[in-house]
């Protein structure tokens, strides 16, 4: 303990004052680091060793006295808020900076939603949060109509067509898009989306649909993607 007693004798001679407002750590030690008699010489090898301590209380532990100390064993402590998409409200939570950089990780690998990029945060934590109960039914009908509504507020209504059986209706068939000779188009549907927003909001809107669907949908099939007037 020779180390403590030159500490001591150095600091003594040094124009400054020391403040020790914590003893989270000291307590946590064995008794004897805080007698009279102990191995530090006393309450000025205990003062000198609190002092030593105070730092890493900071860094541990937080601040003390702050009403909402942030050490590591409170971030430690939060680390499952993170694997949360949508955090409890009574549970302890990272800020919201820390929160949206580790979502893309939790879409991407947790629940392996390619598109993510494309869907914006506070959406993106609703899809996370609600994407794994649809996995069952993909490839699906329902598992596209799901996801379509899951993933964008502006839609309203999904309308899934799987066979083509227009042919060449006066007055209805469009050439190119509708129109089919010799039957229905083989590994193709169509896609009609009624929404909330106005028309003009489509153009920015229509990428971030389609790399959904591209994503839901089986690979060996086209689509068509159009959009429904909304009902008066």
């Amino acid at each position: 303990m020779d180390l403590f007693r030159r500490s001591r004798t150095m600091n003594a001679a040094l124009p400054f004052t020391r403040t020790v407002s914590s003893t989270r750590l000291l307590d946590a030690l064995p008794a004897v680091y805080r007698t009279p008699d102990g191995p530090l010489g006393g309450e000025a090898g205990s003062a000198e060793l609190q002092a030593l301590l105070a730092a890493f209380e900071t860094l541990l532990l937080g601040p003390p006295g702050a009403a909402h100390p942030v050490g590591y064993e409170q971030r430690i402590a939060a680390l499952p808020a993170l694997l949360a998409p949508q955090p409890a409200a009574d549970g302890p939570a990272y800020d919201d900076a820390v929160r949206a950089a580790f979502l893309p990780w939790l879409a991407a690998r947790w629940v392996a939603f390619a598109p993510w990029d494309r869907i914006a945060p506070h959406r993106l934590a609703r899809v996370v949060a609600g994407i794994v109960p649809l996995y069952g039914r993909r490839g699906t009908r329902g598992h596209l109509v799901a996801l379509l509504q899951l993933c964008f507020d502006e839609i309203t209504e999904v309308r899934v067509h799987e066979h083509d059986g227009g042919g060449l209706r006066v007055g209805q068939a469009r050439l190119g898009s509708t129109s089919v000779l010799g039957g229905s188009r083989a590994f193709w549907f169509r896609v009609e989306l009624v929404l909330s927003a106005p028309a003009a909001a489509w153009q920015a809107l229509e990428p971030q649909v389609r790399a959904v669907i591209d994503f839901a949908k089986p690979a060996h099939v086209a689509y068509s993607l159009e959009i429904a007037p909304r009902a008066a």
